[in-house]
Parts: structure tokens; C-alpha cells; sequence
């Protein structure tokens, strides 16, 4: 899911989708003195539960990027205040960056499956896009 850095610059494109978002998605400086990564387990568990999230959102009548904030700002929390940004694959913390970029696109892949509806047709374009590219680049 985050094991690499290669995919986590493939995946800043597709973070342009989110940007001008006003607010952090995460408070990166909130991490315990002794943290453990998050396992891949907990990483998947972690993303079923924002893409559940932002398909809520978007059912309450909340806009996109707005849905988007509320489930990243959810997923951010346990993975910088428990696992101090640090998930399997990836030995040092992920940058607010990189976090948001890979959890927006597993985000969107989940609420593709549990919410399709909800997700605008800019959204699915450039979703897609981006896996075609993923693909060429056989990341």
C-alpha cells in the first residue's frame, strides 16, 4: 500500500486532484515517544474505514474535497498519533505529503467499490488516468 517511494511520487500526481485543500490533513507533529508501523493488516483496516468514511460524508451532503479532509483527517490521526507515521514498507515517516497522496487514492479506490455514485466523474477520470499511467510505468 506504501511500501514505495517510487509509488508515493506516482502518486503526488494524482494528489493534484486535492490540492488547494485550506487545511492540514493531519497534525504530522503528534507522535507518541515509542511507536511500532502500522502492519499492512492495520494499514487495510485503517483505509476500509476512511473510504467508509468518505462515502458518509458524501451521503450527508458533504462536497468532495470536504468528504475527502474528514476521512484523511481520521486515517492521519491513528497513523501519526499511534504509528508515528511509520507503516510497513517504508522505514522512516511518511511526510504529510506522502500520506495524503497514497490515503487519497486508496480512498478514492474504496468508495469506487463501496460508493461509486458518490465519487464526481473528474474524480473517476483522473482515478483512471492514473492507473493506466501506473500501469505503463508498471508501478
Amino acid at each position: 500500500m506504501f511500501g514505495s517511494i517510487k509509488k508515493s511520487l506516482t502518486c503526488a500526481a494524482f494528489s493534484l486532484l486535492f490540492a488547494g485543500m485550506s487545511q492540514p490533513v493531519v497534525n504530522a507533529q503528534a507522535q507518541p515517544a515509542k511507536t511500532k508501523p502500522a502492519t499492512n493488516v492495520e494499514l487495510n483496516t485503517y483505509l476500509q474505514i476512511s473510504a467508509v468514511t468518505f462515502c458518509v460524508a458524501r451521503t450527508s451532503g458533504l462536497d468532495f474535497r470536504k468528504s475527502m479532509q474528514v476521512a484523511l483527517a481520521g486515517v492521519g490521526n491513528v497513523i501519526f498519533s499511534k504509528h508515528g507515521g511509520v507503516v510497513a514498507g517504508n522505514p522512516k515517516p511518511l511526510t504529510e505529503q506522502q500520506f495524503a497522496s497514497n490515503t487519497a487514492l486508496n480512498v478514492v479506490s474504496g468508495a469506487l467499490r463501496g460508493c461509486p455514485k458518490q465519487v464526481p466523474a473528474k474524480q473517476k477520470e483522473e482515478f483512471n488516468k492514473f492507473l493506466e499511467e501506473a500501469k505503463k510505468s508498471g508501478g
